[in-house]
């Protein structure tokens, strides 16, 4: 369709952007825009009226809005896990810190209230919210790692990739409800990769031209950015094994 309009532009003011990372939109259709170099997060109304703004880590890379379920102590596997039915957390803003190597967790009045993952997290640069917890991709660390609503660690999965030195992977996260898919892309070494939600590997693929930005509609359709050619694929992702 046409474009109807354009949030913000370069610059400091309130309003204005300093490369913008991400962004997320809530269940009343706000639009969260991470401000990386300037600092903040900026909350737009769903007309693109300034709500609010308060201030976050510099250089944060990723960002989620919503609940997060709880976990239980399963008997059986003695480890926390995420029930079919769980409970939700309060509906939190998540900023993936990665100079910080934490998960800075926001309410809605713009006030930071816990950080998670500290002393476990290497280089988070991005966060997911799922049905099965927030999971974080740690670039340097080469994982994904998942927290419950309260900020327990559950459980990792690796990601076969390659760091890039002293360079930030740019890991991006989506996630299929529909499916119960985790989708990985790996715009460094152009790969999708993607788990059922017990952590198998289901695809390994290459995806050329920088796969970054990626997600997924409702029906199970799968949009992946690539960034060096300029272009948005629509990807097909199999069911799980």
């Amino acid at each position: 369709g046409n474009l109807k309009w354009i949030l913000g532009e370069q610059g400091e003011q309130i309003g204005e952007c300093k490369e913008p990372r991400d962004l997320a939109v809530d269940d009343e259709g706000q639009v969260y825009v991470l401000d990386t170099w300037n600092a903040r997060v900026q909350v737009f109304s769903p007309t693109g009226d300034i709500v609010m703004d308060y201030p976050v880590p510099g250089g944060s890379n990723g960002i989620a809005v919503g609940s997060v379920p709880l976990a239980v102590f399963d008997r059986e596997s003695k480890d926390l896990e995420i029930p079919d039915a769980p409970l939700l957390g309060a509906t939190m803003t998540f900023i993936a810190n990665t100079a910080g190597r934490n998960i800075v967790v926001v309410n809605k009045n713009g006030d930071q209230t816990q950080t998670w993952g500290a002393g476990k997290l290497v280089e988070p640069v991005d966060v997911e919210i799922t049905s099965k917890g927030l999971a974080v991709a740690d670039a340097r660390a080469k994982k994904v790692s998942w927290y419950d609503g309260r900020g327990r660690f559950l459980h990792e999965w690796d990601i076969p990739t390659e760091t890039t030195g002293d360079q930030t992977n740019e890991l991006k996260l989506a996630w299929d409800e529909k499916r119960k898919l985790l989708l990985v892309t790996d715009p460094t070494h152009d790969k999708l990769f993607v788990y059922s939600e017990k952590g198998d590997i289901i695809l390994d693929t290459t995806v050329e031209g920088g796969p970054s930005g990626v997600g997924v509609t409702r029906d199970g359709r799968v949009f992946i950015a690539a960034k060096r050619e300029g272009k948005i694929l629509l990807v097909p992702v199999p069911t799980k094994r």
